[in-house]
């Protein structure tokens, strides 16, 4: 599937004449400044829709931003829509320009009378094509914020998905333990470099193929060099982050963990509580 991220911008700073800044300042994120990780141009594609091209695309969402009541603190629905180069082509222009329509077509369908900002990049560690959909949570009729489902992230994965099948896009599930990897954990897996999240998965997965039970398993998993934190959910940590380096090729020094769960920043719907004893349960049968 294309991977779907989803982050909520609030307002959590306004000048002395009271207008927000933080909307203004995720657009400038996402326009200004030079590209990251070595690349030259920071965007490639800009798509919109309820905006006009000569007036600072700012200042048009904070027209209607001011009509927000009070109590509302949330200016943006930021969505990132993440690809494969299995799913376009990282080095076609015209591929690039497919993804910004798909966005805005998108964004036109499920979020009617807003003010949407769709720009798509492609700076990213592995080259990847990405749309950053800025969606203003204040509509232009009503002046309410985006319903329930439209800033749940399991309805905008599952209706991106559906979008894009329907839109001819043969999506790239990629494999893993009961979740798809994200597209940047695949770039490091094809560059050939070791990826710390795939090495903890296949730990996790490993300790808990050979426990009967909880203790046992957590037994296994601090054997293999990870540690667990119970609770609602399991978060699993590497006890030896060196052997792995960020983007700039350091060392890392951070604590490397990830939750059991669905969703591409996280482990895999196997090793959530449920389906781990589920697991349990049945290695106990055998």
């Amino acid at each position: 599937m294309a991977v779907t991220k989803l982050k909520s911008r609030y307002r959590r700073s306004k000048d002395k004449a009271g207008r927000v800044r933080d909307g203004r300042d995720l657009i400038k994120y996402c326009l200004n400044g030079h590209g990251h990780n070595g690349h030259d141009k920071r965007f490639e594609y800009v798509g919109t829709v309820n905006l006009v091209e000569n007036i600072p695309y700012e200042q048009q969402f904070a027209r209607v931003w001011k009509y927000a009541r009070t109590n509302h603190t949330r200016e943006m629905i930021h969505i990132i829509q993440s690809f494969s180069d299995k799913e376009f082509d990282p080095n076609d222009d015209e591929a690039g320009k497919r993804v910004n329509e798909l966005g805005v077509a998108f964004a036109e369908i499920y979020y009617p009378n807003r003010q949407v900002l769709v720009v798509t990049q492609r700076d990213g560690r592995g080259g990847y094509w990405h749309n950053h959909i800025l969606i203003s949570d204040v509509d232009l009729i009503e002046h309410k914020g985006c319903n329930a489902d439209q800033r749940d992230h399991k309805w905008i994965a599952a209706k991106s998905d559906a979008f894009l099948k329907e839109n001819g896009v043969e999506l790239d599930h990629g494999k893993s333990h009961g979740n798809n990897i994200c597209q940047a954990e695949r770039g490091i897996i094809e560059k050939g470099e070791r990826s710390w999240k795939k090495d903890l998965r296949e730990k996790v997965a490993v300790a808990l193929g050979k426990s009967t039970n909880l203790d046992e398993f957590e037994a296994n998993l601090n054997n293999t060099g990870v540690n667990l934190r119970k609770g609602k959910h399991y978060t699993y940590t590497l006890q030896d982050s060196s052997p792995y380096k960020n983007a700039k090729g350091e060392p890392i020094r951070t604590k490397l963990s990830c939750r059991g769960g669905e969703g591409s920043q996280q482990l895999g719907v196997d090793f959530t509580p449920e389906n781990v004893e589920k697991k349990l349960r049945e290695n106990r049968l055998h």
